[in-house]
């Protein structure tokens, strides 16, 4: 019996090319929820679970939209959380650096 050995690197490239889609929507939508009011965060993430669960309902397996499921629900997750921190009114701009005054 004769074992074949793979290379790490071709095991490996299909898992880190599949969570590519969602890093990049959980991202850019981490930069941008600071900016947008609570309710529009909301409206947002409920706007990618509506498209999310109307893309995966449809039948065969599309590489395409399993990873546009995937952006929209990366999005989802992370429109939530700024909806959260922006109605919780505790947010601090990310360009504001410490002074003395507050240590």
């Amino acid at each position: 019996m004769r074992v074949q050995r793979r290379r790490v690197a071709d095991r490996w490239s299909w898992t880190d090319l599949r969570l590519v889609p969602p890093a990049l929507g959980v991202w850019a939508t981490t930069l941008v929820a600071p900016l947008l009011p609570a309710l529009a965060a909301a409206v947002v993430a409920a706007g990618s679970v509506v498209l999310a669960v109307a893309l995966g309902r449809h039948r065969g397996a599309g590489a395409v939209r399993r990873a546009v499921v995937a952006l929209l629900a990366g999005v989802a997750v992370a429109a939530a959380a700024g909806a959260v921190r922006t109605g919780s009114g505790r947010r601090r701009r990310w360009w504001t650096w410490p002074t003395a005054a507050r240590w």
